[in-house]
């Protein structure tokens, strides 16, 4: 089954024009992300799902394996229409577009499950 997302640039990130993906398995939702950022490697991170409703707030964040043509199976995490947002597990500010410990992303796609923690 084909999977469609396109973001358009807002607070959260920048924007991508529609793109597929190819399915290949049921969408969960995701709590959690082990990321390399300017946190470090392998720092694990909250996620949310990021939505324009009122100006920017949190919404779901899902996971969904989809055929890379890169790399066979990849790890597809979205959100709402304004992408999705993550801050380290040990932030204690909201969620925020303005928070400088937090950042936004279109999607991300990632190599290993691992990486994923399920909520």
């Amino acid at each position: 089954m084909q999977f469609y997302i396109e973001v358009e640039t807002n607070d959260n990130c920048y924007g991508i024009p529609e793109r597929a993906f190819s399915t290949k398995g049921e969408r969960y939702q995701v709590a959690q992300l082990r990321l390399d950022t300017r946190a470090g490697k392998g720092v694990i991170h909250w996620a949310t799902g990021w939505s324009s409703k009122d100006g920017g707030s949190p919404c779901p964040a899902y996971a969904i394996p989809v055929e890379d043509s890169g790399d066979g199976l990849s790890y597809l995490v979205y959100g709402g229409d304004w992408g999705v947002r993550f801050k380290p597990l040990g932030s204690i500010s909201p969620w925020s577009a303005a928070s400088d410990d937090q950042f936004g992303e279109p999607y991300l796609l990632l190599a290993e499950t691992f990486d994923i923690i399920p909520k």
